[in-house]
């Protein structure tokens, strides 16, 4: 987590362990493009996964919807 991800809907642990948790804006992000990655995947309009082509379907899914997260984070820290 840093200046650049920070935690969004950020919870207390409730047994008290040290530490922040709750989720990171990355995670979110990441979150609202699986839906579409995975409308687009159904549709054949999108082919997960480019970056490593080695990957499963849900697995290229899920990196892909990463990769989105990292550009609208870096766009995010340019604006």
């Amino acid at each position: 987590m840093s200046v650049d991800n920070p935690l969004i809907f950020p919870i207390r642990d409730v047994n008290e362990h040290p530490g922040p948790f709750g989720l990171t804006l990355r995670d979110w992000f990441a979150g609202q493009a699986i839906a579409a990655i995975i409308t687009a995947t159904s549709a054949g309009q999108h082919h997960p996964g480019r970056s490593k082509p080695d990957a499963s379907t849900l697995e290229g899914m899920a990196l892909d919807a990463y990769e989105l997260a990292d550009a609208l984070l870096h766009a995010r820290k340019e604006k």
